[in-house]
């Protein structure tokens, strides 16, 4: 089981964990991987522009952002489903807050340090989070 703390972070390099610290470079393992895992959850239910955020130096709402599309609100929610299934099942957590369950063309699942945003395409490019949290410039 993964437990997510906001206070744990650990550095790869010695592997010795550090209270409190929001260093660059020190990515907490567990969220990495539980990250890492949501990725490839999108992927494999043929979730598309996946994009890994690191926002961990812009705001306290969360360490990493995951983006990812469908193609239609359907297939929207059952990413969404299929997250808050394998998560809960394989990693026994449930998100904190969801977003967007009614068949929106945005779901949101507040996992408190990764925030899943799941989004119809042209939706996607309306709110252009990935050009406004990574710091690409906006066109």
């Amino acid at each position: 089981m993964i437990i997510l703390k906001k206070v744990r972070r650990y550095d790869f390099n010695s592997k010795v964990e550090k209270e409190g610290s929001k260093e660059k470079g020190l990515i907490p393992v567990n969220i990495l991987e539980t990250a890492h895992f949501i990725e490839n959850v999108l992927d494999e239910k043929k979730g598309y522009d996946i994009e890994l955020i690191d926002v961990r130096d812009k705001t306290t709402l969360a360490d990493f952002f995951i983006i990812a599309s469908g193609s239609n609100k359907n297939q929207v929610k059952a990413l969404a489903d299929e997250v808050q299934f394998k998560v809960e099942r394989d990693l026994s957590l449930t998100p904190r807050h969801i977003e967007g369950q009614g068949g929106d063309r945005w779901i949101l699942l507040d996992y408190m340090d990764i925030v899943v945003h799941i989004f119809e395409e042209e939706e996607r490019a309306h709110y252009s989070l990935e050009k406004l949290w990574s710091g690409r410039p906006q066109h």
